[in-house]
């Protein structure tokens, strides 16, 4: 048994279809996609077709404990089991302050759980040091389902399965690219897959690469940020400049490319610290492919260089805020500053 009954969406569809079905659950994390997914299986499971309007209750604002226990006390009129599904209770999180209420209902909610229900809390934050609450879900047979972002291996896998259904291939550097620029998220990437596919059969093409993804699919900013930075390392201010002008042609926002650069050479600074990529991608929450990337641009920077860039971003968002330098000069300013103070690289 996994500690507080912490369990990851996997294991989560593993005891789906082993039928180890629990009557109350907690949902959580950053990917959307397969947390709907999550749901929508269990609606499928336990909900009568034609029966949503009775046996199926989302609440999405004005949560109260009233309003689930009331809901628990009703049985199923067309279903197998009532889904009863509520969107940020607060009861996993101590923001909100209320302990002792807060576990006070839960127990009276682990008392009321019968098998003709299946409880759902979806959470955007949860707070696992609340160990009393934990503890009240794992002994009424709950489970807290974590539905993170996959890791590359598994999203190349499953790109690669999506496009092989309609017989097209990608290859791994698309692959990548592609992950990168829908930061990861799946439901992203089934928007950016299903336009690919359809964009293929349209031309009559059968494989997918940089270029096509260029023509077809949204910006890839964080690549760019990764070019306009090995620029700079490069002290080559007229390409630095070229990627910012390609940046600005895309219609990114001048605030969005500040933090972009700012965040990157964050990154940087920490992949000085990390040492290695699997403490680099665990620590950043990024694909290995960019911890691999981060690492190996921090050998052209020295931590001294990197924070005098990041302190840079810091003055320049100040500066733009306050009104004292317009957008895109002070982005041009940064270059100039950046390619100035880096040493000349080595011609060896």
């Amino acid at each position: 048994m996994t500690k507080n009954n912490i369990i990851s969406y996997r294991e989560f569809r593993r005891q789906i279809e082993d039928g180890r079905i629990s009557s109350w659950y907690v949902f959580s994390g950053d990917e959307d996609f397969l947390l709907e997914h999550a749901l929508k299986l269990l609606e499928e499971l336990f909900i009568a077709p034609g029966s949503e309007s009775l046996d199926l209750i989302k609440v999405k604002q004005n949560f109260s404990l009233e309003r689930v226990q009331e809901e628990l006390r009703i049985s199923p009129l067309l279903s197998e089991r009532r889904l009863l599904i509520f969107y940020d209770s607060g009861l996993w999180n101590s923001k909100s302050g209320l302990a002792e209420e807060k576990q006070a209902g839960l127990k009276n909610i682990a008392q009321l759980i019968h098998d003709q229900v299946c409880l759902c809390f979806v959470e955007s934050k949860t707070d696992k040091r609340l160990k009393k609450n934990y503890s009240i879900l794992k002994e009424a047979g709950g489970y807290h389902v974590e539905v993170n972002k996959e890791n590359e291996a598994t999203l190349r896998s499953w790109i690669a399965a999506y496009l092989g259904k309609k017989k097209i291939k990608i290859s791994r550097e698309a692959a990548e690219s592609l992950i990168l620029r829908c930061d990861s998220e799946m439901g992203q990437l089934s928007l950016e897959l299903d336009k690919l596919s359809k964009y293929c059969e349209y031309a009559g093409l059968a494989q997918i690469d940089l270029a096509l993804l260029d023509l077809a699919c949204r910006e890839d900013i964080q690549g760019n940020i990764f070019k306009l930075t090995d620029a700079i390392s490069a002290k080559n201010i007229s390409l630095a400049l070229s990627y910012l002008d390609k940046l600005f042609k895309q219609k990114e926002p001048a605030m969005l490319i500040l933090f972009m650069l700012a965040r990157h050479f964050r990154q940087l600074l920490a992949a000085k610290y990390a040492g290695n990529k699997e403490r680099l991608a665990t620590g950043l929450k990024v694909q290995n492919f960019v911890a691999t990337r981060l690492l190996g641009q921090t050998e052209k920077f020295t931590l001294t260089e990197l924070i005098h860039l990041s302190e840079a971003c810091y003055k320049t968002d100040k500066a733009i805020k306050t009104g004292e330098i317009e957008e895109r000069t002070a982005l041009e300013m940064i270059l100039f500053e950046a390619v100035k103070a880096l040493p000349l690289p080595s011609s060896t």
